[in-house]
């Protein structure tokens, strides 16, 4: 008997087997999901959606109409490629204001407090990042006077837009698990040598400056959880391809306990969180998998050494695994039939007995044709259906 998303993907992180394989994105940029919907798509983290169009809108005062098309363009997207899990996003009711001080290149500044940010968009590759701010210019005195600020701030709910929750369980939370998101900070793009620095020479800074944003993170994830979302995330990277940015001892100093608030939280709710990071966890895999009390882990990047067969054999009746499936190699180079067999492989490798969210290896980027993503998702269709089929040694391809 076919199962609603909600029941898929409670049985998959329960380590249960469900009807068949959940399958998910954590993002879309426009690209591909312009050509799939064939429309323009105001979807995903790509410049064109945040710069082309947000900055504009938040310029003309239209910034709720950009939140609610996004979360009807999510829902369309969604509903199309018969996808499970479904994210939304919380958005300042009062965002900054940009200023376009060339082409592309956008300034956020608070005149009250003095703070700034530079963020820039390259056509070519369709990203948007920052690449300035007081924090990379001025360093720790920047970041002292943010944490003073962060903790004699007044701090509402009333200030956050929760029109997507709302909106996605009112239209589809009777098809999709609704996915909200909550994490433990870390550093923005441009200063993130100004964070690292501070761990190591001024602790009690950057314990003081998680504790503030944990505080607003706990009361925002709490209403999310009340407002409907059945699922969690938290999405800070925190390594890259060959490690973490920091020790495994300043991890488990920091983000350890933190981390195990969020969960706590969840599980009140009897709501699962899934921790996302890039890159290789292996340093601080215990901690992070075991230690935190998460749920799962997302999106095992290949190209960062995580090996999902090594993930499954010792966490995989702990944590379900979510991705795996390169974006970016296979989904992006791979003929039909690599990105098939990656499929398969990993398929065959996670799914049986549940704990196995099957989705890239990160998000479908601007420069992943939709095409292959398709590929991807038809072979979930034919390979995941339980009990999952598991070739015998000698009918692998080498």
């Amino acid at each position: 008997m076919a199962m609603n998303s909600g029941e898929r993907v409670h049985l998959t992180f329960a380590h249960q087997e469900p009807d068949r394989l959940p399958v998910f994105e954590i993002g879309f940029n426009s690209p591909a999901a312009s050509e799939i919907l064939g429309r323009d798509a105001w979807v995903g983290i790509g410049g064109h959606v945040l710069s082309e169009i947000r900055n504009h809108m938040i310029l003309e005062g239209r910034d709720r109409e950009f939140r609610f098309k996004q979360v009807q363009d999510y829902i369309e997207l969604y509903r199309k490629l018969d996808l499970d899990i479904m994210p939304v996003s919380v958005y300042p009711v009062d965002p900054a204001l940009p200023k376009e001080i060339e082409d592309g290149t956008w300034l956020f500044e608070d005149k009250k407090t003095g703070t700034w940010s530079i963020c820039k968009y390259e056509r070519s590759s369709d990203m948007y990042v920052e690449v300035d701010s007081e924090l990379a210019t001025e360093g720790i005195p920047a970041f002292e006077r943010m944490v003073k600020r962060l903790e004699n701030e007044h701090f509402s709910l009333d200030d956050y837009d929760f029109l997507q929750i709302d909106h996605a369980v009112k239209e589809v939370g009777n098809e999709l698990c609704i996915l909200g998101g909550a994490d433990v900070h870390f550093a923005g793009a441009s200063w993130i040598v100004t964070f690292l620095i501070a761990m190591k020479e001024w602790p009690d800074l950057v314990e003081r400056y998680l504790d503030a944003q944990l505080e607003r993170t706990l009361l925002i994830a709490e209403e999310q959880l009340r407002r409907g979302v059945t699922l969690m995330w938290g999405g800070a990277d925190l390594c890259y391809s060959q490690g973490p940015y920091f020790s495994p001892q300043l991890f488990r100093r920091f983000y350890v306990p933190r981390l195990k608030q969020i969960t706590d939280l969840c599980h009140r709710y009897s709501v699962p969180f899934f921790k996302h990071t890039d890159g290789n966890i292996r340093l601080i895999e215990e901690d992070l998998l075991v230690g935190c009390g998460i749920d799962g882990l997302h999106p095992l990047e290949p190209e960062a050494g995580m090996d999902l067969a090594y993930y499954k054999e010792n966490y995989g009746r702990k944590v379900t695994l979510l991705g795996n499936v390169s974006c970016a190699q296979t989904l992006v180079y791979g003929t039909p039939e690599e990105i098939e067999e990656e499929t398969r492989r990993a398929i065959e490798i996670a799914a049986p007995g549940g704990g196995y969210v099957l989705s890239s290896s990160n998000t479908i980027h601007s420069q992943l044709p939709a095409k292959n993503y398709l590929i991807m998702r038809e072979a979930a269709r034919k390979y995941g259906n339980y009990p999952i089929a598991v070739r015998k040694s000698s009918e692998v391809l080498i």
